[in-house]
């Protein structure tokens, strides 16, 4: 019997006692190795089964090749052959993962498996490429049945990363890089913007892995105050990491003369303000009614300067009533706030209680009025003209408009419209 093998070249089925035959060890393919005949349906006699001798009527494992007096009667005896599974081996080349505990060797015999996949941290697993495989495949299966040494490579590929940039008004550097990919090293410049000092990254998103930030290793998921300018692994998986930029404020001086009138009741003056920090000038008063003409600015450096919802890249402006301000200087130094005046224009005339006027010149019975002027409406020479006639005097001021005639000269109650008709 031989169990799925084939026969050698010397078979004999038949013997004569006190001669020797020859039975050929049987083959069964690449897949089994020979394990030796099992052989019954011999008697008592002498036996010799190779170089050893026996009177057992059986043998098992029996691999010699020469035979002689196996019975010393007639009779039939059966050789069986007997067969051991051969075992092949299994070879993975994992490119730096962890062992799965896949196995290492297997048989024709061992039932059907299918290989477990690696992991390896910052990459995917792409798939098993070797024997039998051209392209990678993520699942691989060995049948019951299979033989031969095999060999498999584990693929993978790196995983990549986003980054993102909050810069809080400031400029990013050369190198800003929106992804990375896991095993490689990026330079990411630190960022510039006037008027302050880069204090450093907040850094955030990163997860478990080890990154590496400079000369320095962790595996926080945020850091603070980096000021390396290479990375390595801030991530080990898909996702975002966050680049938060710092800035330490320069501060300047600011001085203030108010050529005559003085700070306003419970007004903003600042001595010292930072850059990117807004601040508020009250508008001055003056205790003798002038009008206010703006501030004269001055100490300014280079830089787009703000006041109100205007900017300037000069150093010195005139004429600011603006309240709101923002930049003045990018560097330590001092900005000085002068203010500029107006005398308010009132013209003196004398008219009847009535309203009339006859003549050019002040008679008995008549008393002061005021004509007031308004805003200007435009830059020019400040003489006026007053037109006489019977009725209340038209007065005129160049650039200026007019708003009637009032018993004082701050405040007071109209007494004559412009429309000169008495109120």
């Amino acid at each position: 019997m031989l169990n799925g093998g084939t026969l050698g070249a010397d078979y004999p089925t038949e013997a004569l006692y006190g001669s020797t035959f020859n039975v050929s060890n049987p083959t069964r393919g690449i897949a089994y190795d020979f394990a030796g005949w099992d052989i019954t349906g011999m008697d008592n006699c002498t036996h010799t089964l190779g170089s050893t001798t026996s009177t057992d009527t059986s043998e098992s494992g029996i691999t010699a090749t020469s035979f002689k007096n196996l019975r010393s009667t007639e009779g039939t005896v059966t050789f069986t052959a007997k067969w051991t599974p051969k075992l092949f081996s299994i070879t993975y080349n994992l490119n730096s993962a962890a062992d799965p505990g896949n196995p290492a060797t297997y048989t024709a015999d061992t039932p059907t498996f299918t290989l477990i996949n690696p992991s390896k941290e910052g990459y995917t697993f792409t798939g098993w490429t070797g024997t039998g495989l051209d392209v990678p495949n993520t699942s691989v299966e060995i049948q019951q049945g299979s033989t031969g040494d095999r060999e498999y490579t584990a693929n993978f590929i790196a995983n990549s990363y986003k980054i993102e940039y909050v810069l809080d008004g400031g400029t990013a550097g050369t190198y800003a890089p929106d992804e990375a990919v896991y095993d490689s090293t990026i330079t990411i410049s630190n960022p510039t913007k006037p008027g302050a000092t880069f204090e450093g990254w907040d850094i955030t998103g990163m997860d478990g892995c080890t990154h590496t930030l400079g000369t320095a290793t962790t595996t926080d998921d945020r850091a603070t105050g980096i000021k390396a300018t290479s990375y390595k692994n801030l991530r080990s998986t898909d996702g975002t990491v966050t680049f938060t930029a710092k800035w330490k404020y320069i501060s300047y001086n600011i001085t203030y003369d108010f050529n005559g009138g003085r700070a306003a009741d419970f007004g903003s003056y600042p001595a010292s303000v930072q850059t990117w920090n807004e601040f508020t000038v009250t508008t001055p008063v003056h205790d003798n009614g002038f009008n206010f003409l703006g501030w004269t600015i001055t100490g300014m450096d280079n830089g787009s300067h703000r006041y109100g919802g205007y900017t300037s890249n000069d150093s010195t402006l005139a004429g600011i009533k603006e309240t709101e301000y923002e930049n003045l200087r990018y560097s330590s130094g001092m900005v000085k706030f002068t203010a500029a005046w107006e005398r308010p224009v009132r013209q003196i005339v004398f008219m009847s209680d009535d309203g009339e006027m006859t003549g050019d010149s002040v008679q008995d019975g008549w008393t002061m009025r005021f004509i007031r002027f308004g805003d200007k409406l435009f830059t020019a020479t400040n003489e006026y003209g007053i037109n006489w006639g019977t009725d209340v005097p038209r007065a005129d001021k160049t650039g200026y408009s007019s708003l009637g005639y009032y018993d004082s000269i701050d405040g007071g109650n109209q007494l004559y419209t412009v429309a000169y008709t008495k109120s």
